[in-house]
């Protein structure tokens, strides 16, 4: 899955050499934009049985359902993604309701060729978003679990091990009241994406101190 991830995101670069997304608008149509969805939606749905099978939970094999078992502690719906060149945070996965890249990508695929139009930059973007964030998930999973019994399924898909951290390159910096860190940088990691938070669960009880222009610094 995760080849398949970056042949999709190479063509996304690709493309962003010529229509860059940081000085176009996000309603810039093209075919290519429509090829890159209609490849996403199908590697979204199999993030999601991935997942689920590594939180162990039971649904049906469909986007809702899957969003609803794996959303139960907010997993999905306070998950981030900042674009490294303009360093806007987008969440793509809203708390109800299907968010409006899934429902362009099921115009697109049952109503063609009109539904096609539905298809954008920045709902691509969104699209793209979301799968290199359920892949970031599932690599925490699967990293975590190999390394023994510290942790199970209920931790990696509660959000409260989730925290915000600032990327520098290769690293991950957090400050608390206590403490500094600046470690190396683990987990699935993307040339166009970096995580608004990661999975640090030992740091559940403690006081994490953020300011704005600390998290919004150049990724």
């Amino acid at each position: 899955m995760q080849k398949v991830y970056r042949a999709t995101e190479y063509q996304f670069l690709q493309f962003n050499e010529i229509i860059p997304y940081s000085h176009n608008s996000s309603d810039v149509y093209s075919p290519y934009l429509v090829n890159m969805v209609l490849s996403i939606g199908p590697q979204i749905l199999g993030m999601f049985e991935i997942i689920k099978r590594q939180a162990r939970v039971r649904c049906a094999d469909t986007f809702g359902a899957y969003r609803n078992a794996l959303n139960r502690s907010c997993l999905l719906s306070k998950q981030g993604f900042f674009l490294r060149e303009t360093r806007k945070k987008k969440q793509p996965f809203p708390s109800r309701g299907k968010p409006a890249w899934w429902d362009a990508y099921n115009k697109a695929k049952h109503k063609a060729p009109l539904g096609f139009n539905k298809i954008n930059l920045g709902n691509t973007i969104e699209a793209l978003g979301a799968l290199f964030i359920l892949h970031h998930i599932a690599d925490v999973a699967q990293t975590n679990f190999n390394r023994g019994p510290t942790y199970d399924a209920a931790d990696f898909t509660d959000s409260s091990n989730w925290f915000r951290v600032y990327t520098d390159g290769n690293y991950v910096s957090y400050k608390t009241k206590t403490s500094k860190s600046r470690t190396l940088l683990e987990g699935f990691d993307s040339p166009v994406f970096t995580m608004d938070k990661r999975f640090m669960p030992h740091l559940k009880n403690e006081k994490m101190i953020k300011s704005e222009s600390y998290w919004t610094q150049k990724q």
